[in-house]
Formats: structure tokens, C-alpha cells, sequence
């Protein structure tokens, strides 16, 4: 087989492996947002994906790798680069910048990943193990606030200690904080991100 044929193959193969991922995930997030985590067998997403359920186990290992996975898609965002780094690439800005930047981040994040957090939630109280992921996916925003609350202080820029600012940016980067405004009293994505920028803003900054 030719270098060229070679290059094709695996070029293809990459392709249909990301395809498949893909086709799973939508699968999964649309039958948890419908039926709820307990309510949806793994046969269920094979199903609706077209693969076996071999494959959904072979690549996620089961309902919490899913989630799991559907969490860091929605993580990513909608923009070409991943949320994370845009995020990361604010931190050499002034603060007020820094601060209104996150804010748009989370009307652009929050709609796609807060219905995925909330599901964990809901199930969690019937669930040890979706317990567990909670506990773990709720670890790791900290510890993801924590490094964005150390970035600020070490520019000089917070008004907190960084435990605090840390804590303050997980609350309002929770899910239910989103529930209450978005999902229940109706408030625009956009309106969302504009109040936790200003809450940011007025809770951290010196």
C-alpha cells in the first residue's frame, strides 16, 4: 500500500470515528434530556446512534462516561476555539475586561452545558453512583474557578482572598444559577451573561 493510500485510510477512519462519536453524543444528550439519566438504557442511545451497544461501551465505558463526554463537548462552546482557552487568553487584559469576557463566555457556555449538570443533579438523588459524578464534575469547576481566581490575584486584582473569589466564581457558574433566571423567569442568554459579569465584577475586583 502506497504512503498516500496509508494517509487516506487513516484520514478516513479518523473521520468516521469522529462521526460516530458524534452521532452517540447527539444521541445520548437527546434521550437523558427526554427520558432522564435512570430512563435511558445504553441500548436506547446504541439504537438511536446506529452502532452496537459494544461500541458505546468500548468508547464511554457506560451512562457516566457519556455524561461525561456530553459535559466537555458543552465545555467547549460554540465558538471555533474551545471556551477554555478563549477564557485562559482574557487572563493579560485588565480585570474589568477579564470579568466581561466570562460573562459572555457563560451565555455562550451555559446554555449548552448547564441542562447536562442539571440532569446530573436531578438524578443524583436516586443515584449513588450519579451522586458521585456530581460531587466530582462540581470538584472540578472549583478547581477550574480556583485557577481563574489565582490568575487574578496574582495580577493584583481581586479585592478577596482567592478561596473566596474561587467560591464566588463556582456559585455563579452553577447550573441552578442558570435554572433559576434562564430556565424558569425566561432571561435571554445575554442578559444572563450581562448580570454575572456585573456580579463578578462588583463581588471580586477591588
Amino acid at each position: 500500500m502506497s504512503e498516500v493510500k496509508r494517509r487516506y485510510d487513516s484520514g478516513a477512519r479518523k473521520r468516521q470515528a469522529e462521526e460516530t462519536r458524534a452521532a452517540v453524543l447527539d444521541a445520548a444528550q437527546r434521550l437523558f434530556l427526554a427520558n432522564g439519566y435512570a430512563g435511558t438504557a445504553i441500548a436506547d442511545v446504541a439504537a438511536a446512534a446506529g452502532v452496537s451497544v459494544e461500541t458505546v461501551y468500548k468508547r464511554f465505558r457506560g451512562k457516566a462516561g457519556l455524561v461525561r463526554a456530553l459535559r466537555e463537548r458543552a465545555l467547549a462552546g460554540s465558538g471555533p476555539v474551545h471556551a477554555e482557552q478563549r477564557s485562559d487568553a482574557l487572563r493579560g487584559e485588565d480585570p474589568h475586561t477579564i470579568v466581561r469576557g466570562w460573562g459572555l463566555l457563560a451565555a455562550e457556555v451555559a446554555p449548552l452545558v448547564a441542562p447536562i449538570l442539571l440532569l446530573v443533579r436531578d438524578g443524583a438523588v436516586h443515584d449513588h453512583d450519579l451522586a458521585r459524578l456530581r460531587d466530582e464534575l462540581d470538584d472540578d469547576r472549583l478547581r477550574r474557578m480556583t485557577d481563574n481566581a489565582r490568575a487574578l490575584h496574582e495580577r493584583g486584582h481581586l479585592r478577596v482572598s482567592v478561596e473566596e473569589a474561587a467560591e464566588l466564581l463556582w456559585t455563579y457558574t452553577a447550573p441552578e444559577l442558570f435554572e433559576l433566571l434562564v430556565l424558569r423567569r425566561g432571561w435571554p442568554a445575554e442578559r444572563f451573561g450581562a448580570f454575572v459579569a456585573d456580579a463578578l465584577a462588583a463581588a471580586l475586583l477591588g
